[in-house]
């Protein structure tokens, strides 16, 4: 997975160190080499910084509003009625992302394998990233 994040993500800047925690929406928790704490959310195309080192990274871990974000209760609760647990190596993903237009419901979750989740993210956030909100795109689905 960290082969993964840095060839996909790799293009805003950081050289991962290490992956931390992965939740079940594929959302990755990371630090780089240079020490900061980074957090991909795929379903929104985003990846960022979250913590600048340890100590801030632990403080943030303590912290209800973020924990309550980050394991995402109600959403992993709604996807598992909806298609089942999930199997092993998979996480569950929105089928249309959010800057494009996609809802968190449940006609619009599926599952996917979580590396494939995170490099299809990227993949696409790179190729948007000078879209201004708003902006118009068109996709092209390759076979």
């Amino acid at each position: 997975m960290r082969d993964i994040i840095q060839k996909e993500w790799g293009w805003l800047g950081f050289e991962v160190d290490q992956v931390l925690e992965v939740n079940a929406f594929g959302n990755v928790l990371f630090s780089s080499m240079d020490g900061q704490r980074w957090r991909i959310c795929p379903e929104d195309l985003l990846c960022e910084p979250i913590a600048s080192g340890e100590a801030d990274y632990r403080l943030l871990l303590q912290d209800a509003d973020f924990q309550l974000d980050w394991k995402m209760g109600c959403l992993v609760e709604m996807a598992r009625d909806t298609i089942g647990d999930l199997h092993e190596g998979y996480s569950y993903c929105l089928k249309l992302w959010t800057p494009l237009g996609g809802e968190y419901v449940a006609d619009n979750i599926a599952q996917a394998p979580t590396d494939e989740v995170i490099a299809s993210a990227g993949h696409v956030a790179f190729q948007i990233k000078a879209v201004p909100n708003g902006g118009q795109i068109q996709l092209k689905v390759v076979d």
